[in-house]
């Protein structure tokens, strides 16, 4: 059975909308966050940033002998996001592929399963964590600015109350990554070219 594609032009433009009515948070909120049992939605930062996460798979696209089969597995380094965060992932799916969550211990390897790790704390991937991502075809997303710059290749951060984030397009490229135009455009900075 042939894989569906990457998300549309149409579900790109949804969520464009949805970022220029309602601000990233709501973004996020309308893609990720379950209803409390009171039917209002009560997100910590770590759900809104889960919920961006869960929107970057979705605008993301691996490499033909990477391309996630059955199973979309997201890898969350210990200290990154809350468990009962990302555990709301699992079970949602992304162009067919049921997401899978999984804890990683320490940034000092990837398990072989791992489509995408979110690493804690901001500072630049590790040098072998970079290399293995290129090998492998492995989403990085991490904190600051400094990640980015320095080989990750979405980073997210705190601007004035809302989550934003940058794009290091050099940096998915070399991993075999194709990001959609939509979520570039999204993107607080876009670093197409240098160390990154």
């Amino acid at each position: 059975m042939p894989r569906p594609g990457p998300p549309s032009r149409q579900s790109a433009r949804r969520w464009l909308v949805s970022v220029a009515a309602h601000g990233l948070v709501a973004a996020a909120l309308g893609f990720t966050i379950p209803a409390t049992t009171s039917g209002a939605a009560a997100a910590s930062a770590d759900d809104v940033k889960a919920g961006f996460v869960f929107n970057f798979a979705k605008f993301v696209t691996w490499p033909g002998n990477k391309q996630p089969g059955e199973t979309l597995t997201l890898c969350f380094q210990r200290g990154s996001i809350a468990p009962s965060a990302y555990a709301r992932l699992t079970g949602k799916t992304v162009r067919g592929a049921t997401v899978r969550t999984r804890t990683v211990a320490q940034a000092t390897s990837v398990p072989p399963a791992c489509h995408l790790l979110v690493l804690a704390g901001e500072r630049p991937p590790p040098t072998a964590i970079r290399r293995t991502a290129e090998r492998r075809a492995i989403l990085l997303i991490g904190d600051g600015r400094g990640f980015v710059r320095r080989g990750g290749h979405i980073g997210l951060m705190r601007r004035g109350g809302k989550l934003r984030f940058r794009v290091n397009l050099s940096a998915l490229t070399r991993s075999g990554l194709q990001v959609r135009a939509g979520l570039l455009r999204l993107a607080e900075e876009v670093i197409r070219k240098g160390n990154g």
